[in-house]
C-alpha cells in the first residue's frame, strides 16, 4: 500500500486487470506498451523505459512442458499470475532467454485431503521428525538441500508418489507453538485435519500402507540415541518417542517456480541472444533467468535477487532516461 500511495502522490496511475499485449518499439528502442482491459478497452502508454517484473511461468503448463520437459504435466503450487507473459512479451521484441530446463526444487505441501494444498515448506525445520515415502522408508537428507532432495524424490517412481512427515507428541506441540517468520502458520495443519494422530506405529503403518515404518523408526532412533550420523549424512537426529503414538502429516512435494527467463546483464538491461542490449527495456525478478544458475549454482537466492535487481534496475533506468 505504501508503494501504491507513493505512486499516486507522484502523479502516477495504476491500471488494474489489464493484460499487456505488446511492447511498443521505435527504431529498436522500447517506447511503451499496449494493454487490453477486462472490458475489451485498449490502453496505449508511451514511456522512456519499459520495465518487466511479471514473475515466472509456473502456472503456464504449456510453457512448463516446453522448457522443462522433465517436469511435463507436473503441477506447480505457485502464484496463479505466474503465466510467463513478460517472457513472451520480451521474446516478441527480440529478447533472449537463459537458464531454462535446469533442475527445480520442490517444497513440502500438504495433500489435498482438506480441499487444498497448504504450503509447509519449512516443516522440516519446525517439526522434529522424519519424512518417508509410500513404503515407510526414508529416501534422502531432507535437512540438506531440502527442496532439491524432495523434488528428485517426487520424480523417482521407486518412492511410490506418496510421502509423509512422521513426528511424535512433542513434535506436534513444537509445530503448534512455532512461529515461522513470525506467523503461527502451521497450527492450521491440525485445524484442517492434515496432521493426524495414530495411537501406535502399527496403526499408522496399517492405515497408510507404510509397511517399513517400524523398521525405519527403529533404525532412525538407534542413530539418534548413539549421537551418530545416519546413512544419509544427517546429523543431530531427533529421537522420536512413540510411547504415545505418532503424528503423521501427508506430504505432497510440489514445484513452486521456474528459474529460466529473460536474459539480462548485471545492470538489468534485457539482452538479445547475441548479448546486445535492447534499448529502453529492463527486467528483474523471476521473469529473468536465475542469476546464480548463470554461474553454475542451483537456484536458492530468488528473493535476494528480486530485491537487489529491482533496486539495480531502478538505478539504471534513472541514470539512463534523465
Amino acid at each position: 500500500q505504501y508503494l501504491v500511495d507513493r505512486i499516486g502522490a507522484l502523479g502516477g496511475t495504476i491500471i488494474y486487470g489489464a493484460k499487456v499485449t505488446d511492447i511498443t518499439m521505435t527504431e529498436g528502442r522500447a517506447t511503451g506498451l499496449v494493454a487490453e482491459g477486462k472490458g475489451g478497452e485498449t490502453y496505449t502508454a508511451t514511456a522512456k523505459a519499459v520495465l518487466l517484473a511479471s514473475g515466472g511461468f509456473g502456472a503456464n503448463q504449456e510453457m512448463v512442458d516446453e522448457y522443462y520437459p522433465q517436469y511435463k504435466g507436473r503441477s506447480f503450487n505457485c502464484c496463479p499470475a505466474s503465466t510467463g507473459d513478460g517472457i513472451v512479451l520480451g521474446q516478441k521484441v527480440g529478447a533472449g532467454i537463459e537458464c531454462m530446463g535446469r533442475e527445480l526444487g520442490a517444497y513440502m505441501s500438504t495433500t489435498a485431503q482438506a480441499g487444498s494444498r497448504m504450503e509447509i515448506a519449512f516443516m522440516y525445520q519446525t517439526t522434529p521428525g522424519i519424512m518417508v515415502n509410500a513404503s515407510g522408508d526414508q529416501f534422502g537428507n531432507v535437512m540438506s538441500a531440502n527442496h532439491f532432495v524432495i523434488g528428485r524424490a517426487l520424480c523417482d517412481d521407486a518412492n511410490g508418489g506418496k510421502f509423509f512427515w512422521i513426528t511424535d507428541e512433542s513434535g506436534a506441540v513444537t509445530t503448534m507453538n512455532n512461529l515461522t517468520y513470525a506467523f503461527d502458520t502451521y497450527k492450521a495443519v491440525f485445524e484442517r485435519g492434515d496432521m493426524v494422530h495414530y495411537a501406535s506405529v502399527e496403526e499408522a503403518a496399517e492405515a497408510l500402507g507404510l509397511s517399513n515404518l517400524q523398521q525405519t523408526l527403529d533404525t532412525h532412533n538407534a542413530h539418534a540415541l548413539a549421537g551418530e550420523e545416519d546413512e544419509f549424512k544427517r546429523k543431530k537426529l531427533p529421537y522420536i518417542d512413540t510411547h504415545d503414538g505418532v503424528w503423521v502429516c501427508g506430504i505432497e512435494p510440489t514445484f513452486y517456480l521456474t528459474t529460466g527467463g529473460l536474459a539480462i546483464d548485471t545492470s538489468a538491461h534485457v539482452l538479445t541472444d547475441d548479448g546486445s542490449t535492447i534499448a529502453g527495456l529492463y527486467a528483474a525478478g523471476d521473469v529473468c533467468g536465475s542469476i546464480e544458475e548463470k554461474d553454475g549454482k542451483q537456484y536458492g537466492m530468488g528473493f535476494d535477487a528480486a530485491m537487489n535487481f529491482g533496486y539495480i534496475m531502478a538505478e539504471t533506468v534513472a541514470s539512463e532516461i534523465a
